[in-house]
């Protein structure tokens, strides 16, 4: 998608849900690292 800067206040949003809705139906996920931590109780 190409437009100008002073239009990506509109169309960056609207880009993302796009591209959101579509892995969606594609059934693909996007990983984030997870951290667990434990603590002791000693």
């Amino acid at each position: 998608v190409w437009h100008t800067r002073e239009d990506w206040d509109e169309v960056g949003p609207k880009l993302l849900k796009v591209i959101k809705k579509a892995l969606d139906n594609a059934g693909i996920e996007i990983p984030f690292p997870q951290r667990v931590i434990w603590k002791s109780r000693e």
